[in-house]
This record gives C-alpha cells, sequence and structure tokens, in this order.
C-alpha cells in the first residue's frame, strides 16, 4: 500500500485502503481539554462544550452589540415594522430546518394562517414597544456534528 502510494497509484492505493477499512468504525468521543488533554467521561465532555460557547458567545459581544447598535440607530432611525413587513420575513423563511426548543418549524409558522400572523405581528409589536425579548427567546440548542476521521 505504501508502495502505491509514493508511486502515485492512487486509485490502486485508495482500493486498498477500503478493503482494510471495511466500513466506517465510530470512534470513541474524545475531545481536548483547554490544557490540551483528552477528555472521555459525557459529563466531562459537555461540561467543557459548555465552557467554550460560554466563552466563545460572551467575550465582548454585549458590549459590541451596543456599538453596533448605536451606531446603526444613528444612520437609520428605525420605525415600528409593519404588518407587511413582517409578513414577507415569516414567508421568506427556509423550510426543512430543524426547529428551535419551541419545536415550531418554520413551515408551521408559514401555513399558519392569517390569525397566527396576526398574532406573530402583535407579538413582535409588543417586543418593539418594551424593547426586551422573552427570556426563553435566550435559550439554543447546540448540536457539534462532528466529522468524520
Amino acid at each position: 500500500m505504501e508502495a502505491k502510494y509514493i508511486n502515485k497509484e492512487i486509485r490502486n492505493f485508495y482500493k486498498d485502503v477500503k478493503s482494510i477499512r471495511k466500513e466506517y468504525q465510530h470512534l470513541p468521543p474524545y475531545i481536548k481539554s483547554k490544557d490540551g488533554k483528552l477528555i472521555g467521561s459525557e459529563e466531562m465532555i459537555l461540561e467543557r462544550w459548555k465552557e467554550h460557547f460560554e466563552e466563545s458567545l460572551k467575550e465582548g459581544t454585549e458590549k459590541q452589540a451596543a456599538e453596533e447598535l448605536t451606531m446603526v440607530e444613528e444612520e437609520n432611525p428605525m420605525t415600528e415594522p409593519s404588518v407587511e413587513e413582517i409578513e414577507a420575513i415569516i414567508q421568506h423563511l427556509k423550510n426543512y430546518k430543524s426547529p428551535g426548543e419551541n419545536s415550531i418549524a418554520a413551515e408551521n409558522l408559514k401555513y399558519g394562517g392569517v390569525y397566527l400572523q396576526k398574532r406573530i405581528t402583535t407579538l413582535i409589536k409588543e417586543i418593539w414597544k418594551t424593547e426586551s425579548m422573552p427570556g426563553n427567546w435566550r435559550k439554543a440548542i447546540i448540536l457539534p456534528i462532528h466529522k468524520k476521521q
């Protein structure tokens, strides 16, 4: 196999690799800790992912977001969203995407009818006026997708 690789017989090399490998074998789930050590227990892996996302999502984002918002507000004074704008945004949602924690898919919002669109519009306008989002909207489901080795 090594000779085939060195002689650039790529097709034959990959045939040999395929015959050895036969099928994908799942490797045990290990990730590296901050200090580079391998972590194997499920609890420690979940704790490390939690640390990672807390660090990456927290670093200066609040201050930076506030600065960007003030810059945008100075450039373009914002007006309350209109019914037409909200309906257009709902219609442009992509189908076949994973729903959030509330299990509401984009298709349900798009094809929910006039009553649902009115309720969503009322909700968006209330959020606009109070300038605060519901607390449960701050939750997200984050699933790391591992690449094949």
